[in-house]
């Protein structure tokens, strides 16, 4: 598929897109292994199309026209809203604490998924003066 006929498509369609297309490249990288791939240059091309994809798909998820990543921020994310649709109960409180500690440290869901219940409260050795 080339990159114009992927202009002009809605969210679901570029979503159900690359979807297929990393399934299909699963399946190369699959054949490729075992030694039944034919089409090598396949290979190549799915990932082409994946990166016209996503290059489409990119205005949508900043929900506008992004010219450059690195200086335009993101306009669709809201921390106050996320943290807002946290119930009161025990996993309400849990998710709020998960958020909270995830935007202000600045930790990746793995870092953040590894971090056992006790160490924020641990203290540190105190420096022998």
């Amino acid at each position: 598929m080339k990159a114009q006929e992927l202009i002009g498509k809605s969210r679901d369609e570029l979503n159900d897109q690359l979807v297929g297309l990393r399934k299909e490249q699963f399946n190369l990288r699959f054949q490729k292994a075992s030694g039944q791939l034919e089409n090598t240059a396949r290979v190549k091309a799915v990932r082409r199309e994946e990166g016209a994809a996503q290059k489409q798909a990119r205005p949508l998820r900043f929900k506008g026209p992004v010219r450059d990543v690195e200086r335009d921020k993101a306009r669709g994310l809201n921390i106050r809203a996320l943290l807002e649709s946290c119930g009161d109960d025990l996993p309400g409180l849990r998710d709020r604490a998960l958020l909270s500690a995830a935007y202000d440290t600045g930790l990746r869901a793995s870092e953040l998924v590894a971090v056992a219940v006790e160490q924020p409260f641990q203290r540190r050795p105190e420096a022998p003066v």
